[in-house]
Protein backbone atom coordinates (compact mmCIF):
# COMPACT_ATOMS: atom_id res chain seq x y z
CA UNK A 1 0.00 0.00 0.00
CA UNK A 2 1.40 3.39 -0.98
CA UNK A 3 0.33 7.01 -0.35
CA UNK A 4 1.68 10.27 -1.71
CA UNK A 5 4.00 12.20 0.57
CA UNK A 6 2.89 15.67 1.61
CA UNK A 7 6.15 17.24 0.51
CA UNK A 8 5.85 15.70 -2.92
CA UNK A 9 5.73 18.22 -5.78
CA UNK A 10 2.54 16.61 -6.98
CA UNK A 11 0.81 16.60 -3.59
CA UNK A 12 -0.90 19.97 -3.99
CA UNK A 13 -2.15 19.02 -7.42
CA UNK A 14 -3.60 15.76 -6.13
CA UNK A 15 -4.99 17.15 -2.83
CA UNK A 16 -8.40 17.77 -4.33
CA UNK A 17 -8.62 14.28 -5.77
CA UNK A 18 -6.76 11.79 -3.56
CA UNK A 19 -7.43 8.16 -4.40
CA UNK A 20 -6.15 4.89 -2.98
CA UNK A 21 -3.37 3.43 -5.13
CA UNK A 22 -2.20 -0.19 -5.36
CA UNK A 23 1.47 -0.93 -5.93
CA UNK A 24 2.08 -3.01 -9.06
CA UNK A 25 5.87 -3.27 -9.15
CA UNK A 26 9.21 -1.58 -8.68
CA UNK A 27 11.42 -0.50 -11.52
CA UNK A 28 14.72 -2.37 -11.47
CA UNK A 29 17.06 0.56 -12.10
CA UNK A 30 15.01 3.50 -10.80
CA UNK A 31 13.54 4.38 -7.43
CA UNK A 32 10.04 4.48 -8.87
CA UNK A 33 6.91 2.41 -8.47
CA UNK A 34 4.11 1.65 -10.88
CA UNK A 35 0.71 2.20 -9.26
CA UNK A 36 -2.85 1.77 -10.44
CA UNK A 37 -5.94 3.41 -9.03
CA UNK A 38 -8.47 1.02 -7.57
CA UNK A 39 -11.55 0.87 -9.70
CA UNK A 40 -9.78 2.47 -12.62
CA UNK A 41 -8.09 1.08 -15.70
CA UNK A 42 -5.44 3.82 -15.76
CA UNK A 43 -2.04 3.78 -14.08
CA UNK A 44 0.68 6.29 -13.27
CA UNK A 45 4.41 6.19 -12.61
CA UNK A 46 5.02 8.00 -9.29
CA UNK A 47 8.52 8.80 -8.09
CA UNK A 48 7.56 10.08 -4.63
CA UNK A 49 5.79 7.21 -2.94
CA UNK A 50 6.23 6.09 0.61
CA UNK A 51 5.35 2.66 2.03
CA UNK A 52 2.66 2.92 4.65
CA UNK A 53 2.57 -0.51 6.29
CA UNK A 54 0.17 0.56 9.05
CA UNK A 55 -2.76 0.69 6.65
CA UNK A 56 -4.84 -2.50 6.92
CA UNK A 57 -4.76 -4.81 3.91
CA UNK A 58 -8.52 -4.48 3.37
CA UNK A 59 -9.10 -1.52 1.06
CA UNK A 60 -12.16 0.73 1.54
CA UNK A 61 -14.78 0.40 -1.10
CA UNK A 62 -14.61 3.13 -3.73
CA UNK A 63 -17.58 4.92 -5.14
CA UNK A 64 -17.24 3.24 -8.50
CA UNK A 65 -19.42 0.21 -9.19
CA UNK A 66 -16.38 -1.67 -10.50
CA UNK A 67 -14.52 -1.45 -7.16
CA UNK A 68 -15.68 -4.89 -6.12
CA UNK A 69 -13.83 -6.54 -8.99
CA UNK A 70 -10.67 -8.33 -7.80
CA UNK A 71 -7.32 -7.15 -9.01
CA UNK A 72 -5.95 -9.85 -11.32
CA UNK A 73 -2.27 -10.15 -12.09
CA UNK A 74 -1.54 -9.82 -15.76
CA UNK A 75 -0.24 -13.09 -17.19
CA UNK A 76 1.85 -13.11 -20.31
CA UNK A 77 0.34 -14.95 -23.25
CA UNK A 78 3.67 -15.38 -24.97
CA UNK A 79 4.47 -18.97 -25.87
CA UNK A 80 7.94 -19.89 -24.58
CA UNK A 81 10.04 -22.55 -26.22
CA UNK A 82 13.31 -24.09 -25.00
CA UNK A 83 16.43 -23.38 -27.08
CA UNK A 84 17.06 -25.80 -29.90
CA UNK A 85 20.35 -27.00 -28.45
CA UNK A 86 18.50 -28.25 -25.36
CA UNK A 87 16.03 -30.45 -27.22
CA UNK A 88 18.10 -33.56 -26.52
CA UNK A 89 17.94 -33.01 -22.76
CA UNK A 90 15.10 -34.52 -20.71
CA UNK A 91 14.06 -32.13 -17.95
CA UNK A 92 10.50 -33.20 -17.18
CA UNK A 93 9.28 -34.23 -13.74
CA UNK A 94 6.34 -36.16 -12.39
CA UNK A 95 3.18 -33.99 -12.53
CA UNK A 96 1.52 -36.10 -9.83
CA UNK A 97 4.32 -35.71 -7.29
CA UNK A 98 1.99 -34.64 -4.46
CA UNK A 99 1.95 -31.04 -5.70
CA UNK A 100 -1.22 -29.10 -6.48
CA UNK A 101 -1.30 -27.72 -9.99
CA UNK A 102 -1.82 -24.14 -8.86
CA UNK A 103 0.35 -21.08 -8.61
CA UNK A 104 1.73 -19.87 -5.34
CA UNK A 105 -0.82 -17.32 -3.99
CA UNK A 106 1.96 -15.02 -2.80
CA UNK A 107 4.60 -15.12 -5.50
CA UNK A 108 2.44 -16.16 -8.43
CA UNK A 109 5.14 -18.62 -9.54
CA UNK A 110 4.28 -22.18 -10.60
CA UNK A 111 4.96 -24.94 -8.05
CA UNK A 112 8.31 -26.68 -7.75
CA UNK A 113 8.20 -30.46 -7.73
CA UNK A 114 9.93 -31.90 -4.66
CA UNK A 115 11.74 -34.77 -6.37
CA UNK A 116 12.69 -36.28 -9.70
CA UNK A 117 10.94 -39.48 -10.72
CA UNK A 118 12.88 -41.82 -12.94
CA UNK A 119 9.72 -43.24 -14.52
CA UNK A 120 8.80 -39.90 -16.08
CA UNK A 121 10.70 -40.07 -19.36
CA UNK A 122 10.01 -39.16 -22.94
CA UNK A 123 9.44 -41.47 -25.89
CA UNK A 124 13.12 -41.87 -26.73
CA UNK A 125 13.89 -43.10 -23.23
CA UNK A 126 10.91 -45.45 -23.26
CA UNK A 127 12.24 -46.93 -26.48
CA UNK A 128 15.65 -47.25 -24.86
CA UNK A 129 14.20 -49.10 -21.86
CA UNK A 130 12.29 -51.43 -24.15
CA UNK A 131 15.49 -52.13 -26.07
CA UNK A 132 17.77 -52.94 -23.17
CA UNK A 133 15.15 -54.87 -21.23
CA UNK A 134 16.17 -57.97 -23.19
CA UNK A 135 19.93 -57.22 -23.23
CA UNK A 136 21.62 -58.51 -20.12
CA UNK A 137 25.33 -58.55 -19.45
CA UNK A 138 26.51 -62.15 -19.03
CA UNK A 139 28.81 -62.89 -16.14
CA UNK A 140 30.51 -65.98 -17.61
CA UNK A 141 31.77 -67.19 -20.98
CA UNK A 142 29.29 -70.08 -20.86
CA UNK A 143 26.38 -67.64 -20.69
CA UNK A 144 27.77 -65.41 -23.44
CA UNK A 145 28.33 -68.18 -25.98
CA UNK A 146 24.63 -69.07 -25.80
CA UNK A 147 23.57 -65.59 -26.94
CA UNK A 148 24.24 -64.43 -30.54
CA UNK A 149 24.32 -60.82 -29.34
CA UNK A 150 27.54 -61.62 -27.46
CA UNK A 151 29.08 -64.26 -29.74
CA UNK A 152 29.66 -61.70 -32.48
CA UNK A 153 31.43 -59.16 -30.19
CA UNK A 154 33.74 -61.91 -28.90
CA UNK A 155 34.55 -62.94 -32.46
CA UNK A 156 35.36 -59.32 -33.39
CA UNK A 157 37.59 -58.92 -30.34
CA UNK A 158 39.64 -62.00 -31.24
CA UNK A 159 39.92 -60.80 -34.84
CA UNK A 160 41.19 -57.41 -33.66
CA UNK A 161 43.78 -59.05 -31.42
CA UNK A 162 45.07 -61.25 -34.23
CA UNK A 163 45.13 -58.53 -36.89
CA UNK A 164 47.00 -56.27 -34.49
CA UNK A 165 49.70 -58.89 -33.94
CA UNK A 166 49.03 -58.99 -30.21
CA UNK A 167 50.48 -62.47 -29.74
CA UNK A 168 52.13 -65.39 -31.41
CA UNK A 169 51.44 -69.04 -30.63
CA UNK A 170 54.41 -70.87 -29.14
CA UNK A 171 55.44 -73.47 -26.59
CA UNK A 172 56.02 -72.30 -23.05
CA UNK A 173 59.79 -72.08 -22.33
CA UNK A 174 61.18 -73.83 -19.31
CA UNK A 175 61.22 -71.70 -16.19
CA UNK A 176 58.44 -69.46 -17.51
CA UNK A 177 54.84 -69.35 -16.43
CA UNK A 178 51.68 -68.34 -18.26
CA UNK A 179 48.78 -66.57 -16.59
CA UNK A 180 45.16 -66.85 -17.63
CA UNK A 181 42.62 -64.50 -19.15
CA UNK A 182 38.91 -63.76 -18.82
CA UNK A 183 36.08 -62.24 -20.83
CA UNK A 184 34.08 -59.26 -19.60
CA UNK A 185 30.87 -58.01 -21.19
CA UNK A 186 29.42 -54.53 -21.21
CA UNK A 187 26.36 -52.87 -22.73
CA UNK A 188 27.60 -49.57 -24.20
CA UNK A 189 25.21 -46.62 -24.24
CA UNK A 190 25.04 -43.41 -26.20
CA UNK A 191 25.52 -40.12 -24.27
CA UNK A 192 21.81 -39.77 -23.55
CA UNK A 193 21.11 -43.35 -22.60
CA UNK A 194 20.17 -45.10 -25.86
CA UNK A 195 21.73 -48.47 -26.73
CA UNK A 196 24.99 -48.25 -28.67
CA UNK A 197 26.37 -51.78 -28.86
CA UNK A 198 27.23 -54.92 -26.94
CA UNK A 199 30.95 -55.07 -26.28
CA UNK A 200 33.12 -58.01 -25.26
CA UNK A 201 36.68 -57.50 -24.08
CA UNK A 202 39.44 -59.95 -23.30
CA UNK A 203 41.36 -59.19 -20.12
CA UNK A 204 44.60 -60.67 -18.87
CA UNK A 205 44.77 -61.81 -15.27
CA UNK A 206 47.49 -59.28 -14.60
CA UNK A 207 47.22 -59.64 -10.84
CA UNK A 208 49.50 -62.67 -11.21
CA UNK A 209 52.34 -60.55 -12.63
CA UNK A 210 55.50 -60.11 -10.58
CA UNK A 211 57.23 -56.72 -10.52
CA UNK A 212 60.76 -56.92 -11.85
CA UNK A 213 60.02 -60.16 -13.69
CA UNK A 214 56.97 -59.42 -15.85
CA UNK A 215 57.18 -55.62 -15.73
CA UNK A 216 59.25 -52.77 -14.31
CA UNK A 217 57.19 -49.55 -14.52
CA UNK A 218 53.43 -49.13 -14.70
CA UNK A 219 52.71 -45.42 -14.16
CA UNK A 220 50.69 -43.64 -16.85
CA UNK A 221 49.47 -40.01 -16.68
CA UNK A 222 45.86 -38.93 -17.17
CA UNK A 223 44.48 -35.50 -18.00
CA UNK A 224 43.40 -33.34 -15.08
CA UNK A 225 39.87 -31.97 -14.89
CA UNK A 226 41.35 -28.46 -14.75
CA UNK A 227 42.88 -28.98 -18.19
CA UNK A 228 39.59 -30.36 -19.47
CA UNK A 229 37.73 -27.25 -18.31
CA UNK A 230 40.42 -25.03 -19.82
CA UNK A 231 40.10 -26.73 -23.20
CA UNK A 232 36.30 -26.47 -23.14
CA UNK A 233 36.50 -22.77 -22.26
CA UNK A 234 39.04 -22.15 -25.03
CA UNK A 235 36.86 -23.84 -27.65
CA UNK A 236 33.80 -21.87 -26.51
CA UNK A 237 35.59 -18.51 -26.39
CA UNK A 238 37.16 -18.98 -29.83
CA UNK A 239 34.03 -20.61 -31.28
CA UNK A 240 36.12 -23.56 -32.46
CA UNK A 241 34.81 -26.98 -33.36
CA UNK A 242 35.26 -29.45 -30.52
CA UNK A 243 35.68 -33.00 -31.79
CA UNK A 244 35.80 -36.24 -29.84
CA UNK A 245 37.63 -39.42 -30.83
CA UNK A 246 37.70 -42.89 -29.34
CA UNK A 247 40.72 -45.09 -30.00
CA UNK A 248 39.66 -48.65 -30.76
CA UNK A 249 41.43 -51.22 -28.56
CA UNK A 250 43.85 -48.55 -27.33
CA UNK A 251 45.84 -50.72 -24.92
CA UNK A 252 46.61 -53.21 -27.67
CA UNK A 253 48.85 -50.70 -29.45
CA UNK A 254 51.59 -50.63 -26.82
CA UNK A 255 54.69 -52.78 -27.32
CA UNK A 256 56.04 -54.96 -24.49
CA UNK A 257 59.70 -54.87 -23.50
CA UNK A 258 59.61 -58.12 -21.48
CA UNK A 259 58.49 -61.64 -22.38
CA UNK A 260 54.97 -62.26 -21.13
CA UNK A 261 53.02 -65.50 -21.72
CA UNK A 262 49.27 -66.01 -21.51
CA UNK A 263 47.10 -69.09 -21.77
CA UNK A 264 44.87 -69.16 -24.89
CA UNK A 265 41.54 -67.45 -24.18
CA UNK A 266 38.26 -69.33 -24.15
CA UNK A 267 36.74 -69.49 -27.61
CA UNK A 268 40.14 -69.35 -29.34
CA UNK A 269 40.79 -72.62 -31.18
CA UNK A 270 44.04 -71.89 -33.05
CA UNK A 271 46.37 -73.24 -30.38
CA UNK A 272 46.95 -76.75 -29.11
CA UNK A 273 46.35 -77.53 -25.42
CA UNK A 274 50.10 -77.40 -24.72
CA UNK A 275 50.75 -74.08 -26.45
CA UNK A 276 50.50 -70.54 -25.08
CA UNK A 277 50.25 -67.00 -26.43
CA UNK A 278 53.48 -65.01 -26.26
CA UNK A 279 52.37 -61.39 -25.98
CA UNK A 280 54.10 -58.98 -28.33
CA UNK A 281 51.78 -56.08 -27.54
CA UNK A 282 50.08 -55.08 -24.33
CA UNK A 283 46.61 -56.29 -23.46
CA UNK A 284 44.03 -54.97 -21.05
CA UNK A 285 44.71 -55.37 -17.30
CA UNK A 286 48.42 -56.00 -17.76
CA UNK A 287 50.21 -53.87 -15.19
CA UNK A 288 52.17 -52.02 -17.86
CA UNK A 289 49.40 -51.83 -20.50
CA UNK A 290 48.35 -48.23 -19.85
CA UNK A 291 51.93 -46.99 -19.73
CA UNK A 292 52.93 -48.71 -22.98
CA UNK A 293 49.88 -47.29 -24.76
CA UNK A 294 50.63 -43.78 -23.55
CA UNK A 295 54.24 -44.04 -24.73
CA UNK A 296 53.18 -45.19 -28.20
CA UNK A 297 50.45 -42.55 -28.58
CA UNK A 298 52.77 -39.76 -27.43
CA UNK A 299 55.50 -40.78 -29.87
CA UNK A 300 53.09 -40.75 -32.83
CA UNK A 301 51.71 -37.31 -31.92
CA UNK A 302 55.23 -35.92 -31.61
CA UNK A 303 56.08 -37.44 -34.98
CA UNK A 304 53.14 -35.53 -36.50
CA UNK A 305 54.38 -32.26 -35.00
CA UNK A 306 52.56 -31.91 -31.70
CA UNK A 307 54.37 -30.55 -28.64
CA UNK A 308 53.67 -32.13 -25.26
CA UNK A 309 52.68 -29.55 -22.65
CA UNK A 310 55.08 -29.29 -19.69
CA UNK A 311 52.11 -28.53 -17.41
CA UNK A 312 49.94 -31.51 -18.35
CA UNK A 313 51.55 -34.48 -20.13
CA UNK A 314 48.19 -35.41 -21.67
CA UNK A 315 47.80 -32.06 -23.46
CA UNK A 316 49.41 -31.68 -26.88
CA UNK A 317 49.69 -28.46 -28.90
CA UNK A 318 50.23 -28.04 -32.64
CA UNK A 319 51.38 -24.63 -33.88
CA UNK A 320 52.21 -24.05 -37.53
CA UNK A 321 51.85 -20.56 -38.96
CA UNK A 322 48.32 -19.37 -38.24
CA UNK A 323 47.12 -22.88 -37.40
CA UNK A 324 46.68 -23.81 -33.75
CA UNK A 325 45.40 -27.18 -32.52
CA UNK A 326 44.98 -28.56 -29.02
CA UNK A 327 44.58 -32.28 -28.33
CA UNK A 328 43.75 -33.79 -24.94
CA UNK A 329 43.84 -37.52 -24.26
CA UNK A 330 42.33 -39.33 -21.27
CA UNK A 331 43.37 -42.99 -21.61
CA UNK A 332 41.65 -43.73 -24.95
CA UNK A 333 39.23 -40.76 -25.15
CA UNK A 334 40.46 -37.78 -27.15
CA UNK A 335 39.28 -34.17 -27.42
CA UNK A 336 40.52 -32.21 -30.42
CA UNK A 337 39.93 -28.53 -31.16
CA UNK A 338 41.64 -25.75 -33.05
CA UNK A 339 41.47 -22.89 -35.50
CA UNK A 340 41.59 -24.99 -38.70
CA UNK A 341 38.95 -27.59 -39.46
CA UNK A 342 40.99 -28.89 -42.41
CA UNK A 343 43.99 -29.54 -40.15
CA UNK A 344 41.72 -31.29 -37.65
CA UNK A 345 40.60 -33.67 -40.40
CA UNK A 346 44.23 -34.38 -41.30
CA UNK A 347 45.01 -35.25 -37.68
CA UNK A 348 42.02 -37.59 -37.59
CA UNK A 349 43.20 -39.36 -40.73
CA UNK A 350 46.71 -39.71 -39.29
CA UNK A 351 45.46 -41.21 -36.03
CA UNK A 352 43.06 -43.53 -37.80
CA UNK A 353 45.88 -44.82 -40.00
CA UNK A 354 48.07 -45.67 -37.01
CA UNK A 355 45.55 -46.69 -34.35
CA UNK A 356 42.06 -47.12 -35.89
CA UNK A 357 39.83 -44.53 -34.25
CA UNK A 358 36.12 -43.98 -33.93
CA UNK A 359 35.21 -40.45 -34.99
CA UNK A 360 32.35 -39.43 -32.70
CA UNK A 361 32.08 -35.95 -34.22
CA UNK A 362 31.15 -32.97 -32.08
CA UNK A 363 31.85 -33.75 -28.43
CA UNK A 364 28.70 -34.54 -26.46
CA UNK A 365 29.75 -36.72 -23.53
CA UNK A 366 33.26 -36.68 -22.07
CA UNK A 367 34.31 -37.87 -18.60
CA UNK A 368 30.70 -37.87 -17.37
CA UNK A 369 30.22 -34.31 -18.68
CA UNK A 370 27.31 -33.72 -21.05
CA UNK A 371 28.17 -31.02 -23.58
CA UNK A 372 25.78 -28.92 -25.66
CA UNK A 373 26.85 -26.22 -28.11
CA UNK A 374 25.14 -23.09 -29.34
CA UNK A 375 26.64 -20.69 -31.86
CA UNK A 376 28.89 -19.03 -29.29
CA UNK A 377 28.49 -20.90 -26.01
CA UNK A 378 29.22 -24.32 -24.55
CA UNK A 379 26.89 -25.71 -21.92
CA UNK A 380 28.03 -28.43 -19.52
CA UNK A 381 25.93 -30.49 -17.14
CA UNK A 382 26.10 -33.86 -15.37
CA UNK A 383 22.42 -34.75 -15.27
CA UNK A 384 22.86 -38.36 -16.41
CA UNK A 385 25.69 -38.91 -13.94
CA UNK A 386 23.61 -37.53 -11.06
CA UNK A 387 20.61 -39.68 -11.97
CA UNK A 388 22.87 -42.73 -12.16
CA UNK A 389 24.12 -41.94 -8.65
CA UNK A 390 20.58 -41.57 -7.34
CA UNK A 391 19.56 -44.84 -8.95
CA UNK A 392 22.59 -46.70 -7.60
CA UNK A 393 22.00 -45.41 -4.08
CA UNK A 394 18.25 -46.04 -4.20
CA UNK A 395 17.30 -42.36 -3.78
CA UNK A 396 15.51 -41.84 -7.09
CA UNK A 397 12.08 -41.49 -5.51
CA UNK A 398 13.22 -39.51 -2.45
CA UNK A 399 12.26 -35.90 -1.85
CA UNK A 400 14.88 -33.21 -2.10
CA UNK A 401 15.86 -30.87 0.73
CA UNK A 402 17.42 -27.45 0.70
CA UNK A 403 21.10 -26.98 1.46
CA UNK A 404 22.78 -26.15 3.71
CA UNK A 405 20.85 -28.23 6.23
CA UNK A 406 19.08 -26.43 9.10
CA UNK A 407 21.15 -25.78 12.21
CA UNK A 408 18.84 -27.92 14.33
CA UNK A 409 19.20 -30.96 12.05
CA UNK A 410 20.55 -33.93 13.97
CA UNK A 411 21.69 -37.11 12.26
CA UNK A 412 22.19 -40.39 14.06
CA UNK A 413 23.74 -43.74 13.15
CA UNK A 414 20.42 -45.41 13.79
CA UNK A 415 18.74 -43.36 11.06
CA UNK A 416 20.16 -45.66 8.39
CA UNK A 417 21.42 -49.24 8.70
CA UNK A 418 24.92 -50.13 7.57
CA UNK A 419 25.31 -51.36 4.02
CA UNK A 420 25.91 -55.06 3.61
CA UNK A 421 28.60 -54.29 1.01
CA UNK A 422 31.09 -51.65 2.25
CA UNK A 423 32.61 -51.40 -1.24
CA UNK A 424 29.32 -49.95 -2.46
CA UNK A 425 29.57 -47.16 0.11
CA UNK A 426 33.20 -46.43 -0.78
CA UNK A 427 32.35 -46.33 -4.48
CA UNK A 428 29.46 -43.95 -3.83
CA UNK A 429 31.67 -41.62 -1.79
CA UNK A 430 34.27 -41.60 -4.55
CA UNK A 431 31.67 -40.80 -7.20
CA UNK A 432 30.25 -37.98 -5.07
CA UNK A 433 33.74 -36.55 -4.65
CA UNK A 434 34.23 -36.66 -8.42
CA UNK A 435 30.86 -34.98 -8.94
CA UNK A 436 31.76 -32.21 -6.51
CA UNK A 437 35.19 -31.72 -8.05
CA UNK A 438 34.01 -31.58 -11.65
Amino acid sequence: MDVVEEDSPSYSDMQANIVVMIQQGIEKFFKEKWVISEGSSSYMNMAHLKDFEAIPPDLPAASSDTSSLPVVRRKSSRVTRPPGWLQDFVTTTNPSANVLDVQDPVTGFPPTYPFVVSTDINGHYLAFLATISGVKEPSTFAQAQQDPQWVEPMHKELQALESNGTWEITDLPKGKRAFGSKWVYKVKLHPYGSLDRCKARLLAKGYNQIEGVDFTESFSPVATIVTVRLLLALAAAREWNLHQLDVNNAFLHGYLSKDVYMKPPKGYNKASPTQVCKLKRSIYVLKQASRQWNIEFTSQLQFYGFIQSPHDPCLFLYIKGSVFLALLVYVDDVLLTGSSLDEIQLVKAFLDHHFSIKDIGQARYFLRLELARSSSELYVNQRKYVLDLLHEAGFTECKSVATPLPHDCRLDDSDSPLLSDPDKFRRLVGRLLYLGFT
